[in-house]
């Protein structure tokens, strides 16, 4: 994961609700990115954190991977199982629009028996609470952060990252059927964008995590 000054991240509070999100409990990245760092402190642009839906965050105090430079231990990896996109409720309606056509053009099963579209080799990274604790405390020493800080926590926009999820996007076709018109490659990627920004491939990318929000309050 490479620290950028602009990555495109959600909030894992669910504020509003996480209902269709790809994690219980995490709100979705999209488009997914290289750029979140565990323990970081993000402001979001455009949109309130505190409703559901993806947004951007600009990065506001950067730390390392490893967290090494706070003296905590490093974010933990957890190996998550893939997730079949098709079968979320994020998709729910542009899957059965293409499940019609399915049946439509005269094909059995469902959309899912001739295209996949998941995220694999997953892993979810985090720090418990009392470790972002102690990074918060230190980045706050830092003249530059704490300034930076004060400024977005006027108004409610200072978050820390507590844990992130990491994986690979694969969409692919698979054997069987003569697909072709609403049902070819280009036209249900077409439609499943209709409804998300998680695009199509990608390896390594960060699509959803959790965060904590920060005030500059005694410092």
């Amino acid at each position: 994961m490479n620290a950028l000054g602009l990555v495109a991240v959600v909030l894992g509070l669910c504020v509003g609700g996480c209902a269709n999100g790809v994690v219980p409990g995490a709100r979705d990245i999209e488009p997914p990115t290289t750029g979140v760092y565990v323990g970081g402190l993000y402001k979001p642009l455009g949109t309130s954190l505190s409703r559901s839906g993806p947004v951007n965050l600009g990065r506001i105090c950067v730390v390392s991977r490893t967290l090494a430079e706070f003296g905590v231990s490093p974010p933990q990896g957890e190996t998550v199982s893939d997730i079949d996109l098709l079968r979320t409720r994020k998709l729910s309606a542009a899957v059965a629009q293409l499940n019609t056509a399915i049946g439509q053009a005269g094909l059995s099963g469902d959309i899912s028996s001739y295209y996949e579209y998941k995220i694999v080799n997953a892993t979810s990274y985090d720090i418990d609470l009392t470790s972002a604790a102690v990074v918060f405390e230190k980045l706050m020493k830092q003249p530059g952060c704490r300034q930076e800080v004060a400024k977005q926590a006027a108004d409610g926009k200072v978050y820390q990252v507590t844990k992130a999820y990491v994986g690979d996007i694969v969409f692919r076709r698979k054997t069987g059927g003569n697909l072709s018109g609403t049902l070819s490659p280009a036209a249900v990627q077409a439609a499943l964008a209709a409804d998300t920004d998680l695009r199509f491939s990608g390896k390594g990318l960060v699509f959803a995590f959790v965060a904590e929000k920060r005030t500059a309050a005694g410092y």
